[in-house]
């Protein structure tokens, strides 16, 4: 009789804490529901019980929503990590189009809380990954600042340089602010243009393929984190 060979143990290696800043004005309608069913199938590909990977992360991830801060009344909710598929996608689920007011959205604000907000673990990758299809406001809004604290995309900028276990990804449409991110060292800027007359936002993003990609890069970055 041939020899069974028996399945690999898989292993553990690289540790990942991941913010998932979502844009959730009107205008996702079209897409929300999309991005938010690849989300959770990006998330279960973390799970320790799923897929067959040999080398899987140690992840925990929390949801940061957002709209306009200078407008809505429920413009920016943030949950707290949790590590468990279900309870993430909980958060996710929570996720409505609606609101937004005038075109510029408060996706700067999210990104600030999301570096500067998190009770992040020491030696872990720092992911945040945002997705929106408007233009950001220039300026961060004075409710997340303390008194008298720059309110330029500076302070932004500085946050993620000064923090080394920081990753950045961002969908968005072609704007100047967005550009001045790419200042940021370990940055992903994507911008998401269309050719024609009609922008049509995100949806003819193909969320299935880019966060099968963005997962295999997270796992990669994460082992990486260990050398630092």
């Amino acid at each position: 009789m041939p020899i069974q060979q028996q399945p690999k143990e898989r292993k553990l290696k690289g540790v990942m804490d991941i913010v998932l800043c979502i844009d959730s004005t009107e205008s996702m309608t079209p897409c929300i529901d999309q991005l938010k069913e690849n989300l959770k199938s990006f998330i279960d590909s973390f799970d320790v019980s799923a897929g067959s990977q040999q080398i899987i992360p140690n992840w925990r991830a929390r949801v940061i929503y957002f709209r306009d801060l200078n407008v809505d009344d429920e413009a920016l909710k943030e949950f707290p990590f949790v590590n468990t598929v279900e309870d993430l996608k909980q958060q996710i689920n929570s996720i409505e189009a609606k609101g937004g007011g005038d075109q510029p959205e408060s996706i700067l604000d999210a990104l600030y809380i999301a570096i500067t907000k998190s009770d992040w673990r020491e030696k872990a990758l720092h992911a945040v990954i945002a997705f929106t299809d408007a233009p950001p406001h220039n300026e961060l809004h004075p409710s997340i600042l303390e008194p008298g604290q720059d309110n330029s995309i500076a302070t932004i900028i500085n946050a993620y340089v000064n923090d080394k276990y920081s990753k950045l990804w961002v969908y968005c449409p072609s704007h100047e602010k967005y550009k001045e991110l790419q200042l940021i060292p370990r940055a992903t800027i994507d911008y998401i243009d269309h050719s024609g007359d009609v922008y049509e936002g995100l949806i003819n993003l193909d969320f299935d393929k880019l966060l099968k990609e963005l997962g295999k890069t997270l796992v990669v970055s994460a082992s990486e984190i260990l050398k630092i």
